[in-house]
């Protein structure tokens, strides 16, 4: 799918460049529609980062608690690249949520037999075969 124009035509391979900051050698691509390049990055959270070796260690300070400021010291970077930082993984952790919630909801229109009990579900008590045998009425439509 091109980013530009959305065409779902197919696309077409362009070359590659070799990136400069880590010389990882990535494939471009060419819409046919709106004749556009655009590199394999381009849908990844890594898209235009100079400094993507910074996002795992940012990412693990901050889930354990550590304040932007004191991340930005220990990676070594400026607090106002941590704010950005933080702010793209929002936004990443926004779209990823979005695209769940629409697969799950597809996959509960394909799958008609788990909407059935989706009012009262069977509350579990018994691990094992129990649980399925509890479950079977629910998914039989009975």
């Amino acid at each position: 799918m091109c980013p530009f124009c959305h065409s779902v035509r197919e696309l077409s391979k362009n070359g590659s460049y070799v990136r400069p900051s880590d010389g990882y050698r990535l494939r471009r691509f060419r819409c046919r529609d709106c004749r556009k390049t655009f590199s394999e990055t381009h849908f990844s959270i890594h898209y235009r980062l100079r400094k993507r070796r910074i996002n795992q260690a940012v990412f693990r300070f901050l889930s354990s608690g550590v304040s932007q400021r004191r991340c930005a010291f220990l990676v070594g970077v400026m607090p106002r690249a941590i704010a950005r930082r933080v702010d793209r993984f929002g936004r990443c952790s926004a779209h990823n949520l979005d695209v769940y919630r629409k697969n799950r909801e597809l996959g509960q229109l394909m799958n008609p037999a788990r909407n059935l009990c989706k009012e009262n579900p069977p509350e579990p008590k018994l691990w094992g075969r129990s649980v399925l045998f509890q479950l079977l009425p629910c998914i039989a439509g009975k």
